[in-house]
């Protein structure tokens, strides 16, 4: 799609693809069953529909996530991701995204 906006268009402006990637995001993150996304306090908050809890599991074992993931159980399970200072926040939820993603492969 980013292509052939391109290629009709010219270059896109930042805030176009970064509307791209937060739909790239979303997509991602509903197949591991994230309904919600937010970061705000310096927290990456992921609201889970069935938590998979190997994958959280294996999460908390990497060496940048190790001490900084909090699971909240109740009627909308949550996990809580502490976010570098100053990291972008849409690159940390990416980087996450795709670290749960990959212990499913």
């Amino acid at each position: 799609m980013r292509d052939e906006l391109i290629d009709r268009f010219g270059e896109l402006p930042a805030g176009v693809n970064n509307l791209i990637r937060i739909a790239r995001l979303r997509a991602d993150a509903a197949q591991l069953g994230i309904t919600d996304i937010a970061v705000k306090s310096g927290r990456l908050a992921l609201k889970l529909h069935n938590p998979d809890f190997a994958r959280i599991s294996m999460l908390c074992a990497v060496p940048a996530y190790k001490g900084k993931v909090l699971f909240s159980a109740g009627d909308r399970p949550a996990l809580t991701v502490k976010t570098a200072p100053g990291a972008d926040a849409l690159d940390f939820a990416w980087d996450t995204v795709k670290q749960l993603m990959e212990f499913g492969a």
